[in-house]
């Protein structure tokens, strides 16, 4: 039951990040503003500190392929990226599990790391065409001040529903 509690979630999540991307881009002083919100990417990664990492891998695997086949332009980018990031996320983030400034930052670290590599890859197969210091001035830095200001709105949620979740399940087996 409690992994349902996490696919609607994610299933929320999901169609929320596909009605802020509609926003982007904005224009702003005549230069166009793209910024890609990744609240599931966000929301999976603080699942796969808190949770075990075949769950983790699996919830990635499944909203992976989901994300390919909704966008489709490049099948697998985001399932094989989800789980590259979530064992990044297993062996070297979930140790501050405790500590949630740290934790918070390294979120963010890693979704930064998320929008590079997206941009890596494409740049790679010729999908686009962008000099580098605009990619960073009009796309990396919009989307990290986007999902900074997400990660401080969905953090304190998402920890609760964790916490909710499993002081149910401790309940159950008491």
């Amino acid at each position: 039951m409690r992994v349902l509690y996490y696919v609607l979630i994610g299933i929320l999540l999901f169609f929320i990040d596909t009605l802020l991307t509609f926003l982007s881009p904005i224009f702003i002083f005549g230069q166009k503003i793209v910024f890609a919100p990744h609240l599931f990417f966000l929301f999976l990664m603080i699942i796969s500190v808190y949770k075990d990492v075949r769950f983790s891998l699996i919830f990635a695997t499944f909203f992976g392929i989901f994300i390919d086949l909704y966008f489709g332009q490049l099948y697998g980018l985001y399932l094989f990226g989800y789980l590259i990031f979530m064992l990044l996320v297993h062996y070297f983030v979930k140790v501050f599990y405790r500590d949630y400034e740290m934790l918070f930052a390294l979120i963010l670290a890693l979704t930064f790391l998320f929008e590079l590599f997206i941009f890596a890859v494409y740049a790679m197969v010729g999908l686009i065409d962008v000099k580098p210091i605009s990619f960073i001035l009009y796309r990396l830095i919009p989307t990290f001040i986007m999902n900074f200001i997400l990660l401080l709105i969905m953090f304190p949620i998402v920890m609760k529903v964790i916490e909710k979740v499993q002081s149910k399940i401790d309940r159950r087996h008491a």
